[in-house]
């Protein structure tokens, strides 16, 4: 508490002298290649502790919390009292210990300072994926009033697109990542939060406001811009690099190290894994020729417990829709849960009838023998299977494998909206063509191939589509029947 006790006295500078611990030693498995003039004390100050953001040779941007006046006047003028945390059970003393910890932690680091803010937001606990206590702000009425930041996140079939091919891969994971950039001077004060400790407010950018991933997103794709898509991708602090077989993968991954080396950027050294055959990232486990799901989330879904709310139903739909290409008329089987979701049934909750219930189980089932998905290939032919049903559409990927069968690529389906439903059977087999070509357009806009488009119910008409560069009658690069 020695650190504590100063800054009840006299706040600290923003950014004291901060000594890093113990470099790791996973750096050793680097260390014969050494190229581009990365020394190991260079490579070894990667995997150490980070100090304190500085602005090293590449200028790090700042987030600027910007807020709707009118709306933080009644914001400010809204808080209740409540907001305030104190801890006089003995219940709490776990959070009340890691509530020190913390704070003293992050003034010694100049992460956080004190402060004399007209606004506060109040912090709670939660427990990790290890189940251990966690301390977080909570942000929603700040975030509630801040202009939005419309920076992209990319999406993840993109990114799974681009090692399509590739035979090596590597994962680093960057640590702290969101403290590494500055809150914008005059800022801070909108970041302040309270305990019974005092008012403190942060001066670094902390998890939780809204615009922190499109800031950070902004941050690292442009300290990557050199090789960013050509010989890695980014998602945040996940950082994939990939390789072909005629490549040097040693090389690619020193010249991301130098660059983060360059941005005074560190990494987990527990979640980085170099020179694999096959790898996890962003929940897929992704393969020289194949993409699959993670176990480990499907052993999430397989003890998912039987929603009891709306909102229950919500997070598990929201959960499995992140997998949907795997699940063959995703769209359809999950239509009995859906209807639970509508404003109806938020008013006066029912509960699962017999048919959710059904599904909900069925779908459990269905994501623990999940097929295996090959990466689109640019150079073979595709087949595309449609097929409509009352409520919803559904098509199937294909390409040929060099032994000549067909494997699957995805899988693709959703709900039809309420004016389609009453569509004739041919026009919606139609329209579950279109929207195929409209979900696919990324992958088919490229092929020199002709595409083949099999209807379920338009048999036997067998559709020869030709790529859209030779069709220009059509935007999607179909042929109306």
């Amino acid at each position: 508490m020695k650190v504590l006790a100063a800054h009840c006295a006299k706040a600290p500078p923003p950014f004291p002298n901060y000594t890093s611990a113990n470099a790791g030693s996973i750096a050793s498995i680097l260390r014969p290649p050494i190229r581009n003039g990365l020394s190991h004390a260079e490579l070894k100050s990667i995997w150490s502790c980070p100090p304190p953001p500085i602005f090293g040779p590449r200028k790090k941007p700042l987030h600027i919390a910007c807020v709707f006046p009118q709306r933080f006047r009644k914001y400010a003028k809204t808080q209740p009292v409540s907001f305030i945390w104190y801890t006089s059970n003995d219940e709490l003393e776990d959070e009340r210990q890691i509530l020190f910890e913390y704070v003293e932690e992050q003034l010694q680091k100049g992460y956080i300072r004190r402060s004399t803010s007209s606004t506060a937001s109040p912090i709670l606990f939660i427990r990790c994926k290890t189940r251990d206590l966690c301390l977080c702000i909570d942000y929603h009425g700040l975030n509630a009033i801040t202009k939005k930041n419309r920076y992209p996140l990319p999406l993840t079939t993109d990114l799974l697109d681009r090692v399509q091919g590739c035979t090596t891969f590597t994962v680093l994971d960057l640590k702290n990542t969101f403290n590494l950039i500055r809150i914008k001077e005059g800022d801070e004060w909108k970041t302040a939060f309270r305990t019974h400790l005092g008012l403190f407010e942060y001066t670094v950018m902390p998890f939780g406001l809204t615009n922190a991933p499109a800031t950070f997103q902004a941050f690292i794709q442009d300290v990557l811009c050199d090789v960013l898509d050509i010989s890695a991708v980014v998602y945040l602090d996940d950082i994939l690099i990939f390789s072909h077989e005629n490549q040097d993968h040693t090389a690619l991954v020193f010249q991301v190290l130098e660059h983060l080396r360059a941005a005074n950027v560190f990494l987990n050294a527990k979640k980085c894994e170099f020179d694999c055959s096959q790898v996890e990232y962003l929940g897929f486990i992704v393969s020289s020729k194949s993409v699959q799901m993670d176990p480990k989330k499907l052993q999430t879904i397989s003890k998912w417990p039987i929603p009891r709310t709306v909102k229950q139903i919500q997070q598990f739909l929201g959960f499995t829709n992140f997998y949907r290409r795997f699940i063959h008329r995703y769209g359809e089987i999950c239509l009995p849960l859906t209807n639970l979701t509508t404003n109806e049934c938020k008013k006066s909750f029912p509960g699962l009838n017999s048919n959710a219930l059904a599904t909900f189980k069925k779908l459990k089932l269905i994501f623990t023998t999940a097929p295996v998905l090959r990466h689109f290939d640019p150079t073979l032919p595709s087949t595309i299977i449609t097929d409509a049903f009352d409520y919803a559409l559904a098509s199937v990927h294909l390409q040929p494998d060099t032994d000549g069968f067909l494997h699957l690529v995805a899988y693709y389906s959703h709900k039809f909206m309420s004016s389609e439903i009453n569509y004739e059977i041919h026009d919606k087999e139609l329209l579950a063509i279109v929207e195929c070509f409209h979900d696919m357009r990324s992958w088919l806009v490229s092929s020199p191939h002709p595409i083949t488009v099999i209807s379920e119910s338009l048999k036997p008409s067998l559709l020869h589509v030709h790529s859209p560069t030779q069709s220009s009658s059509s935007p999607l690069g179909y042929v109306p029947l």
